[in-house]
């Protein structure tokens, strides 16, 4: 008897399992009829705005299109794709994939509209091999092609001698050590001031990968007396000694205007005994 009871009692428990089993499985089946019949296929959710702040390279229209080609996977085609259902962080890393953005912001707003922004990379130099440009850099050391000139300033410098130039990774930092020193070089150009109204800029930087220096080339901003056509420097490529050379620079242009006379070259590689030119 106390057997036929627990044969019992088991065969209670597992119909019991299969019970709630199958009205779990019920449940789940119909909350995703419900989910899917008040959000995935709910036509008001199905994409039919998109908003676009156009930038230099990118417009309304040629967004839309990249969207179409991306196709239902990873892309949004205005009147089909449910935006409830959009991968915005992989729709993201399509476009991040592009070398010329540098950030882009994706949103839904409801119901239907798709709130796109892009940020595109501002270049501070072309980069160049011994002959032709093959690309443009941005303040953090990012290669990306110069696809037109649309946006960009007619005075950028030009990084020139640069290794393997036509082969750089584009949309990633360089790894080129030397490249990224004449980058830091453009940008404490950009923020140093004005010596006693003598303003300057780069025109040219030339890496010089054997002895470790930029073979840099100043144009003045405006009417120079120390150099009113241009300056030639060589500065080292490390960082420290880069800053300190700049004050020995800052130094001696204060000198030749005080003295009244020119300059046309200065080696502020060395730390004594600084070789200039008139």
């Amino acid at each position: 008897m106390a057997i036929q009871r627990g044969r019992r009692l088991a065969v209670r428990w597992v119909l019991f399992a299969i019970s709630l089993i199958v009205l779990l499985l019920l449940l789940k089946w119909g909350f995703g009829k419900i989910r899917d019949f008040l959000f995935d296929d709910n036509p008001h959710f199905v994409f039919r705005e998109l908003r676009f702040e156009e930038t230099t390279h990118f417009t309304n229209k040629s967004i839309q299109t990249y969207l179409e080609e991306l196709g239902d996977d990873n892309g949004c085609i205005i009147g089909r794709t449910n935006l409830l259902n959009l991968d915005i962080g992989k729709l993201r890393q399509t476009f991040l994939a592009n070398p010329l953005i540098e950030s882009v912001e994706i949103r839904h707003i409801m119901p239907s509209t798709l709130d796109i922004r892009i940020k595109e990379r501002t270049a501070i130099a072309y980069v160049s091999n011994a002959q032709t440009v093959t690309g443009l850099i941005d303040k953090n050391g990012v290669v990306f092609p110069k696809v037109d000139n649309r946006g960009l300033d007619e005075n950028l410098p030009y990084i020139a001698n640069v290794q393997n130039a036509e082969h750089l990774p584009m949309g990633t930092k360089s790894e080129d050590k030397y490249l990224l020193s004449a980058i830091e070089f453009i940008n404490e150009v950009t923020i140093r001031p004005q010596i006693d109204g003598i303003a300057y800029t780069t025109y040219v930087i030339k890496i010089n990968y054997e002895r470790e220096w930029l073979e840099c080339t100043l144009k003045p901003l405006f009417s120079n007396p120390v150099f009113p056509k241009g300056l030639l420097i060589l500065i080292p490529c490390d960082k420290e000694k880069m800053l300190e050379a700049f004050e020995r620079l800052e130094a001696i242009l204060k000198i030749k205007l005080k003295e009244g006379s020119t300059l046309s070259f200065a080696d502020i590689t060395l730390q004594y005994n600084v070789n200039t030119r008139d």
